[in-house]
């Protein structure tokens, strides 16, 4: 149903008649019977009135004067039209859509399209929508200016800067682009599609928080020394019902306190050295497969992939051992530098219902696991009682990202401000996935604190 929608929405956006003509065309009509049908109909009353033939009289050269300068835009706009369609395909008149990656900023993204040999309908403009997969389309960006040659008054170019925002963090992958020849009041919107190849991705932003104490965990190279032991690889960690002649300091008393069982631990071979952090990001769901809903959904992966984003900043900012990303969805895109490369699997990572905690995170070697609002509650304490409770678990509540800003009363009745993530909140207050967030979060800071977190 939802690519049904999408495209319906893309043909009916690269419709040539817009909805303003069957608007204006309904007023024409209401005028014609409201003055001039009632001019043929009413002589005896136009006699007594002496004043309204003078009404009717500037009524008529009114609408003259209007269906001129109508008739002029919508003549020049096909005119336009037709000398941009036959330039283009003899390639003498071309489309050139510049990307300013550097410009990327909270999701912004500068694009300064430009149009050779072509001229710009009088009264009117052109406009262009990218085409993004899946037959999505941007939000529209305007060839505004006009820059003539050199000494000349003949139009070299037509040109635009839009700054326009990408909301989600991903990779996007344009597929084409959507131009449109417009007339002065949007009665006929003329499309031409144009070949356009090309990506960009929006990064995570890295937020304020608190710098994870932890140490490392595995060993590569026997070279630095850490004050805690640690596992050498190879060995696993196992845990069996006390018994009699068992070590007691091996009791794990986590355990004990939460389910009134006395676990031991195995002995395990402990190693002074270690050389590196594991980190871990689960983005499995137990929760929005039941009830999708996009708009709220994208959000909370946004929300997260910050989280993320911010916890592996704090780490590698450490710059004393060497941190090393493990990603659960894998890409085939080669980075240079580490840090982009990580950058890019994350925000890449989408929510996913096949690989389980049990799948993905690494007891031996791990050292730092992120969690969030949709992990399984059973997964996560089956994974504390074989052995997480002794790790680093970051938690991230994605409920925080639809708190309400603090805005006055006054200003929220007297100014009206059209804010996006004002809407997403409203969407948030009737989801039917509130509800079930909430509860789940209860129950996974249950368990971690039932496990000293």
């Amino acid at each position: 149903m939802n690519k049904k929608w999408i495209q319906l929405k893309y043909r009916l956006t690269n419709f040539p008649v817009r909805p303003n003509l069957l608007l204006v065309a309904g007023l024409v009509t209401i005028v014609y019977f409201l003055f001039f049908a009632r001019d043929n109909t009413n002589k005896e009353e136009a006699a007594l009135n002496s004043f309204l033939p003078i009404v009717l009289l500037l009524a008529k050269v009114a609408l003259i004067i209007l269906t001129i300068v109508v008739s002029i835009s919508l003549i020049s706009t096909l005119i336009a039209f037709l000398i941009f369609r036959s330039r283009n395909k003899g390639q003498k008149a071309l489309f050139q859509l510049n990307l300013s990656t550097a410009a990327e900023h909270n999701n912004t993204v500068l694009i300064q399209p430009s149009l050779s040999n072509t001229y710009r309908p009088v009264l009117g403009y052109i406009s262009g929508r990218l085409i993004l997969k899946d037959q999505r389309l941007s939000d529209p960006f305007v060839l505004a200016s006009t820059r003539f040659k050199k000494n000349s008054l003949w139009v070299d170019s037509v040109y635009g800067s839009n700054a326009m925002t990408f909301p989600d963090i991903k990779e996007y992958q344009v597929t084409g682009t959507m131009l449109y020849f417009e007339d002065m009041l949007r009665l006929i919107r003329l499309p031409v599609r144009q070949k356009q190849a090309g990506s960009f991705f929006n990064p995570p932003h890295a937020g304020v928080n608190k710098e994870p104490a932890v140490q490392p965990q595995a060993t590569r190279e026997q070279e630095l020394r850490i004050e805690q032991l640690r596992n050498v690889p190879g060995d696993y960690l196992n845990y069996k019902q006390f018994e009699y002649g068992d070590d007691v300091r091996r009791i794990v008393w986590k355990v004990y306190g939460k389910n009134r069982e006395l676990i031991v631990r195995n002995p395990e071979i402990r190693n002074p050295y270690a050389s590196r952090i594991e980190m871990y990001a689960s983005f499995h769901n137990s929760l929005l497969s039941i009830v999708p809903d996009i708009a709220i959904t994208n959000t909370l992966l946004n929300t997260y992939k910050n989280a993320v984003w911010s916890i592996y900043r704090s780490l590698s900012e450490q710059q004393e051992w060497e941190l090393i990303y493990v990603p659960e969805q894998s890409f085939p895109k080669h980075f240079e530098d580490p840090e982009e490369k990580v950058s890019y699997l994350i925000a890449q990572s989408e929510w996913q219902s096949n690989t389980s905690l049990e799948q993905y995170f690494d007891l031996k070697k791990g050292t730092v696991y992120c969690i969030h609002s949709l992990t399984d509650a059973a997964e996560l304490e089956q994974f504390l009682a074989n052995g997480g409770a002794d790790k680093f678990i970051y938690m991230c509540y994605l409920s925080d990202a639809f708190k309400q800003n603090r805005k006055s009363l006054l200003k929220r009745i007297f100014f009206y401000d059209e804010d996006q993530e004002d809407k997403k909140r409203a969407s948030w207050l009737l989801s039917p996935l509130k509800a079930r967030i909430l509860k789940n979060e209860a129950t996974l800071t249950r368990i971690l604190k039932a496990y000293g977190f």
